[in-house]
């Protein structure tokens, strides 16, 4: 399984990486078709970014409305599946204080990545986005389970 999601994402950043560009306007029926994309990797593998960010940094949109729609769904989805683990009693103690550990550190790293955003280009932007999402595929794949788990 995580060997297909590597390789989906890395799919994904090849289009990206392409230039191809969807040069029209949002669309009702493009827009739920990723949102059904998005929700159908949510529910079977806790995925949902992918099909998202290929939309958005696909598009013709300047970064700060990529990034601000990016930072409006991420933040969304976090929210709701905050919710939906705590009333299903899937958020163990230990876990939710490592949230608690690790949230001012996620705090610090959005605020950095915020000042950094503003002092960039939009191919900046767009170079370290996709170094971001190579190195999560290139992470997360099996073969280095030895060295990092």
């Amino acid at each position: 399984m995580r060997w297909g999601i590597a390789v989906v994402v890395l799919i994904l950043l090849a289009v990206l990486m392409s230039g191809w560009r969807y040069h029209g306007r949002p669309k009702l029926p493009v827009t739920l078709a990723v949102g059904g994309l998005a929700g159908t990797l949510g529910g079977a593998i806790q995925i949902v970014g992918p099909p998202v960010i290929v939309y958005w940094l696909g598009s013709s949109s300047s970064p700060t409305i990529v990034r601000a729609n990016l930072n409006a769904f991420f933040g969304v989805f976090a929210t709701a599946l905050f919710v939906t683990y705590i009333v299903r009693g899937l958020l163990p103690a230990n876990v939710f204080v490592l949230a608690l550990l690790l949230g001012p550190l996620q705090v610090l790293a959005l605020s950095s990545g915020t000042r950094l955003f503003h002092a960039s280009s939009a191919e900046t932007y767009r170079r370290v986005a996709y170094a971001i999402v190579v190195a999560a595929a290139l992470v997360s794949m099996p073969v280095w389970d030895g060295l990092i788990r």
